[in-house]
């Protein structure tokens, strides 16, 4: 119980710490966009690397993105034969349900750590003023992906809990 309980709170604040980058990262898109407006407009000397970081954070901001929503549990899912089942064979079909997201998620995983360590092996650079290593892209994904391993993996030990409580 400890454990789990220990799990969420580190969780939680990871999930805070995510929100908060993607926070930042708009914050960081609005003033640079704002920037290479004035620039561009009034002084006619646009900033070479505006939209590449702009593109760079947006990237971050939709996977990172994706697994706070996974998290809250706000992602488009289809339950509606499910809702019109027995709550055992919810329970049933959440635990099946867990089961194929983190197998779907550790392949993703595995397949992305790939990627990412043959871009580096390659050693190319994206296009652009900014010069970021091809492989950094991948980054955000992999983030991504296991926020979402967690995520899965702590709710489906807080149901396990929270069961053999009521057993």
């Amino acid at each position: 119980m400890a454990i789990v309980n220990l799990i969420l709170k580190t969780k939680q604040q990871f999930y805070r710490l995510l929100v908060s980058a993607c926070g930042l990262a708009l914050v960081v898109i609005f003033m640079t966009t704002l920037t290479q407006v004035f620039m561009r407009r009034f002084l006619h000397s646009p900033l070479e690397w505006a939209e590449d970081l702009a593109v760079f954070l947006f990237i971050w901001i939709t996977f990172l993105g994706a697994a706070i929503l996974y998290e809250k549990n706000v992602l488009i899912s289809i339950d509606t034969v499910v809702t019109l089942l027995p709550a055992r064979a919810r329970q049933v079909c959440q635990a099946v349900g867990n089961v194929i997201v983190l197998v779907s998620l550790g392949y993703l995983l595995h397949l992305s750590w790939q990627f990412m360590l043959r871009q580096r092996a390659l050693d190319h650079n994206l296009g652009g003023a900014l010069s970021v290593p091809s492989w950094v892209v991948m980054i955000p994904l992999i983030v991504s992906v296991a926020a979402m391993m967690v995520s899965c993996l702590a709710s489906s030990l807080q149901r396990l809990e929270n069961r053999g409580g009521e057993a």
